[in-house]
């Protein structure tokens, strides 16, 4: 894999370090129930390759937004880039997704994303 492939999509790129982190301490504790919501600044996968990162977070979590939601960048913001999910919704144990995707809200280079969740345990 060439030096830049690696740094963006594998084991090199320095958002690995802090994806270990947060799934080492989400994963302390009792409790099975996650919700975990951000701008991750990493793609799910790009030209067909999932991405180390999002490979780690789906490993542990259920994704919990629909995979077409492009939440970067918003119309009118100042980046170019063509529109892309760089903006994750994850959640574990009892939860399940009910609904989620973006909000078409402007103010931001990002849209906010939504999700509905219910817990598979209760009615």
């Amino acid at each position: 894999m060439s030096m830049g492939r690696e740094l963006y999509l594998g084991r090199s790129n320095p958002l690995i370090t802090q994806i270990d982190s947060l799934i080492g301490w989400l994963l302390k504790g009792a409790l099975n129930e996650r919700i975990v919501v951000g701008d991750f600044n990493m793609p799910k996968g790009i030209f067909g390759i999932r991405t180390e990162g999002y490979r780690r977070l789906t490993a542990k979590f259920s994704a919990a937004v629909d995979k077409s939601a492009r939440s970067f960048p918003t119309p009118g913001s100042p980046h170019k880039e063509p529109a892309v999910q760089i903006d994750h919704a994850f959640i574990s144990g009892a939860l399940r997704a009910q609904a989620g995707g973006i909000v078409p809200f402007s103010g931001s280079d990002h849209f906010p994303l939504y999700i509905v969740v219910k817990d598979s345990r209760t009615r």
